[in-house]
């Protein structure tokens, strides 16, 4: 069963992990959020820490990620809801990387990706 939650209830501040094992931490002032996104690279498994910034309105949410000196920045948008008892944000994200010049021609070459994300609250 969803849950959907008045605009005063919904507090997205504190720990959430997603299904990848990333974890963000989040400070709301009002409708802004900031806060650090802690993600974890298949190419040498370490964490790394990268800045976040975003704005909610009731069980809205959207947010940025500057994945700095690995050349990408990803945005994410969702909603909060609770579902079978756990506080979960359910996202659609999409991640760019900076454009280079293609080698073989003078088209800029870079990636787009997409996909859902759905980050669960971690209680203390």
């Amino acid at each position: 069963m969803i849950r959907h939650h008045a605009a005063s209830e919904v507090d997205f501040s504190g720990l959430w992990q997603d299904e990848n094992g990333s974890f963000m931490e989040l400070t709301v002032n009002g409708e802004s959020l900031t806060g650090t996104y802690r993600a974890i690279f298949q190419k040498n498994g370490r964490y790394e820490d990268f800045p976040l910034v975003g704005f909610r309105h009731g069980p809205l949410i959207t947010f940025s990620v500057s994945f700095g000196r690995h050349g990408t920045v990803s945005s994410f948008t969702g909603q909060f809801h609770t579902i079978h008892g756990m506080e979960v944000i359910e996202t659609v994200w999409m991640l760019t990387e900076k454009v280079a010049k293609s080698k073989s021609s003078d088209s800029p070459v870079g990636e787009v990706l997409t996909g859902t994300t759905e980050f669960r609250r971690i209680l203390n």
